[in-house]
């Protein structure tokens, strides 16, 4: 969300380049390990990276993808269904894509945030 972006960095892309990059180095990484512990069942992994990907894609600003880990982390605390885990993980893993993108078109083609 480039606006929520421009209101979060007013004055400051040096700020939101650092962010930019902390995403960027460490969501695909949490992605996958979202995507393992889908495929293996395993609940408790799944609660604890979808919860990591919640909180730094709405930092970031990436709301759907927020919305989404919500979502995929209610459902490792309650009535975990594989099936749904691993669909949620790879509709998550699209939206993240998407939402790196997104990040390097904002900071094209300066290498800065362009959130002033």
């Amino acid at each position: 969300n480039a606006s929520y972006l421009k209101r979060m960095f007013a004055g400051r892309p040096d700020l939101a380049v650092k962010l930019f990059k902390v995403y960027n180095d460490h969501t695909p990484t949490t992605m996958q390990r979202l995507r393992d512990a889908c495929e293996g069942s395993d609940a408790a992994a799944v609660r604890i990276a979808s919860h990591s990907l919640k909180s730094s894609s709405a930092s970031v600003g990436a709301e759907r993808l927020s919305a989404l880990m919500a979502k995929l982390e209610d459902l490792a605390r309650s009535k975990f269904d594989q099936s749904i885990a691993v669909s949620m993980a790879h509709h998550g893993y699209v939206e993240m894509q998407q939402v790196l993108a997104a990040i390097i078109e904002l900071q094209a083609p300066t290498g800065k945030a362009d959130v002033a």
